[in-house]
């Protein structure tokens, strides 16, 4: 472990994982992911780390990358894509792997060509030519969405909760075990504690509907830098749990440190199922004021101040601004088209834009503590409970 590398900053440490694409030093490359460098980082040439790997041939280098989502899709100053660069060099493999996390096929170069015009082998020409095959035998592909477009399709809906808890057998003692996890999940070295919790869970079957249970193993897992398999419990608690748009928000949450643009479709989708959390209203107002739709904004953020509207200080900072603008900088045209889809599916559920006063952040003022203000809250926020209701 190469600990001085804690002290790098962020440049020098994606500096320092471009290189070891470049030579394929796997383990380096674990470590500076474990130590959050930018999965991302582009040199003068606009070359990720992806973009060199798959360069170079090293096929188990970019299947670290791409499990810890890297963009399959970026493109170098040349403006080609990992998939053209390795189509190029041959390498079948590593074709195979970028199709099955759902490379495209058709993006051109500088040059207008795409990836198949590349192809220097029969191998690699069969694979692009049979893309769709690839993706559909590939569990990733088949199973869970990769692209804004196919999340925002999604048939999914609130369940009713008609269970009671309290009642079933051993809810408690699974209650204290995720209340431990709950408070131990950011001290980041007690992984004996964390895989001890594991053992101590139950089978999610036993609590196949109860959100919390897939959430905080998710966590867990997390934790644990496990994070194909936190995404593997979570996608598995759409399809079982009563209450999703917390597993959605989480699902965000994970792409999100990622740097992986279906953060935003995530987010995007549990507002549109009727989320009752406000943190994808604001990060959504803040990736709508990025896309000028500065309307948009407002109104999201008047729906997070209508849910809870004692925001304005703990979460508007600029870190988080600046991410979700680099993950959008990236992405900037499927995020745009799915802001449009977005914004038709919500906008009549929304609160007007001058429901509530706002400053320049457009937040109520904590000092607004008038009954006028309480009064436009509540009535807000009794609309928003409505809408949550059907």
């Amino acid at each position: 472990m190469k600990i001085h590398w804690l002290f790098l900053g962020q440049k020098a440490r994606g500096e320092k994982l471009l290189h070891s694409a470049l030579w394929g030093t796997y383990e380096d490359a674990k470590w500076l992911l474990k130590i959050n460098t930018n999965i991302d980082f582009i040199d003068e040439e606009e070359r990720s780390a992806l973009t060199i790997a798959a360069g170079r041939g090293h096929t188990n280098f970019v299947k670290l990358l791409l499990e810890k989502g890297a963009s399959v899709n970026h493109k170098n100053k040349e403006k080609k894509t990992a998939l053209m660069i390795s189509a190029e060099k041959g390498y079948a493999d590593i074709v195979k792997l970028l199709l099955e996390y759902g490379a495209e096929t058709k993006l051109s170069d500088l040059k207008g060509n795409i990836a198949n015009d590349y192809a220097r082998n029969d191998a690699v020409s069969n694979l692009l030519m049979n893309e769709k095959m690839v993706k559909s035998v590939n569990s990733k592909s088949s199973q869970h969405p990769i692209s804004l477009e196919e999340i925002l399709s999604l048939k999914y809906t609130n369940k009713n909760e008609d269970r009671d808890w309290e009642e079933i057998n051993d809810f408690k003692s699974i209650n204290d075990l995720l209340i431990e996890a709950q408070m131990s999940y950011y001290d980041y070295q007690n992984n004996k504690k964390y895989k001890t919790l594991l053992k101590k869970l139950p089978p999610i079957s036993k609590f196949h509907d109860f959100d919390v249970v897939y959430i905080w193993t998710a966590k867990t897992y997390v934790a644990l830098e496990n994070t194909k398999k936190a995404k593997e419990i979570l996608y598995s608690g759409l399809e079982h749990s009563k209450r999703l748009f917390f597993i959605m928000e989480e699902l965000g949450e994970i792409y999100f440190k990622e740097g992986n643009f279906l953060s935003i479709g995530w987010w995007m989708k549990s507002c549109i199922i009727g989320t009752e959390s406000y943190m994808p209203y604001l990060y959504l107002s803040y990736a709508a004021k990025f896309h000028d739709k500065d309307e948009l904004s407002k109104r999201l953020l008047a729906a997070a101040d209508v849910i809870s509207w004692r925001t304005k200080h703990r979460f508007k900072t600029n870190d988080i601004i600046s991410r979700i603008y680099e993950v959008l900088r990236k992405n900037d045209n499927e995020t745009k088209a799915a802001f449009e889809t977005f914004e038709n599916k919500i906008k009549n559920y929304l609160p007007p834009t001058d429901l509530l006063p706002d400053d320049d952040s457009f937040f109520a003022p904590l000092s607004l503590n008038s009954d006028d203000l309480s009064s436009k809250i509540f009535k807000a926020r009794k609309k928003l409970i409505e809408r949550f209701a059907n």
